[in-house]
């Protein structure tokens, strides 16, 4: 990141805009971020993670925003602080010099604004999210079951791609290809580290050995299919609308399952998952287990690359996520009521929690 920031100060900010240096396969809301840390007057190890950092207070304050739109409200800024505390956010950040805190707050704001009725700000929340990383397609699921119980229209999904269109404008305008932009996502590649986990406590965890072309096509297969069976079994489930307990549940889940079956996972790509799941453990009586058992398989995770130390093997993390995984699938599909989920709704999210359980 030093020397492309570094490239961003010698040749100018326009120029360097409008055309594709040092390798940089990052979207342009991305360099325009770096462009503000390049001119920031402090060093530039510093100056880069002090925007990240930046970002992760964003994200804890939208975490206490999701638990004070779920009715607890008396916990938002005990929420807050709980997120910025996390290891995993304190090891991303300001010691990794990550910068998933950033696409990960736009998720958080789009749950949030979910759960405030306010679809377009929603979209508008997750165009930034994945204008900035592409893992943003994790919350997807929770979308298509929104627009499917008609929550909101499906053409307001076309605010998505408007929202990453209007932020690469400018690096258009300096000169680089519109067409390139578009397809930034699609010419990443998994190479030169082809292989079915990067580090993530996966699935993949259990495969080793496993031939990665093969695989990596059966993962994909595996993951759309679980996404598809993800949607189709809430919608069963639940023919009305989703309550705010539900709907963070979902989103919980769908943060889990899809870095969980997807191959090729870094260990951060459960990132937006431990932050969100601050706010399950403060809205469900289960929901600390939940934060401890994805706290405690991906901080772990983290060690092996920053210190070079390992105390518990991945694959064992992996059994750990998996049981996160099911207890998050059981709440949200083999719950008896809404109601018996958690006592401490507020009197409205109540009625309308009693009012979707009647048959």
């Amino acid at each position: 990141m030093i020397p492309w920031s570094e490239f961003i100060r010698s040749h100018g900010v326009w120029n360097s805009w409008g055309q594709e240096f040092l390798n940089f396969n990052y979207p342009p809301l991305y360099l325009y971020l770096l462009t503000v840390a390049t001119w920031l007057p402090l060093p530039r190890l510093f100056a880069i993670k002090l925007v990240y950092v930046a970002f992760d207070y964003v994200l804890a304050w939208q975490v206490g925003g999701v638990v004070q739109a779920c009715g607890v409200t008396t916990k938002r800024w005990p929420a807050m602080l709980a997120t910025l505390c996390l290891p995993t956010v304190v090891m991303n950040s300001a010691l990794w010099g990550q910068c998933d805190a950033m696409y990960a707050s736009g998720l958080a704001a789009c749950v949030y604004y979910l759960l405030r009725g306010r679809p377009v700000g929603a979209m508008v929340a997750f165009g930034l999210a994945f204008s900035l990383k592409p893992q943003a397609v994790f919350l997807t699921p929770l979308l298509l079951v929104l627009v499917w119980q008609r929550r909101f229209s499906p053409l307001l999904l076309y605010v998505i791609p408007a929202v990453y269109v209007a932020l690469a404008v400018p690096s258009w305008l300096a000169g680089r290809s519109m067409l390139d932009l578009l397809l930034l996502y699609a010419h990443q590649h998994i190479t030169p580290f082809p292989a079915l986990t990067l580090g993530a406590t996966n699935l993949y965890q259990w495969l080793p050995g496993a031939p990665f072309e093969p695989f990596f096509q059966i993962g994909l297969v595996l993951a759309g299919l679980s996404a598809l069976v993800l949607v189709v079994a809430v919608c069963r489930r639940y023919r009305t609308s989703l309550t705010h307990d539900r709907l963070l549940q979902l989103a919980m889940t769908s943060l889990v399952l899809m870095p969980f079956v997807l191959p090729a996972m870094h260990e951060r790509y459960f990132f937006a998952a431990d932050a969100l799941a601050v706010a399950y453990a403060f809205r469900f009586s289960n929901g600390r287990w939940v934060l401890l058992l994805i706290q405690f398989a991906s901080a772990f995770t983290y060690l092996p690359y920053l210190f070079n130390w390992e105390p518990v093997p991945r694959p064992w993390l992996a059994v750990v996520m998996a049981v996160a995984l099911g207890l998050l699938l059981r709440d949200l599909l083999w719950a008896n009521s809404e109601l018996a989920t958690n006592l401490k709704a507020s009197p409205a999210d109540a009625v309308a929690t009693t009012n979707s359980s009647t048959p």
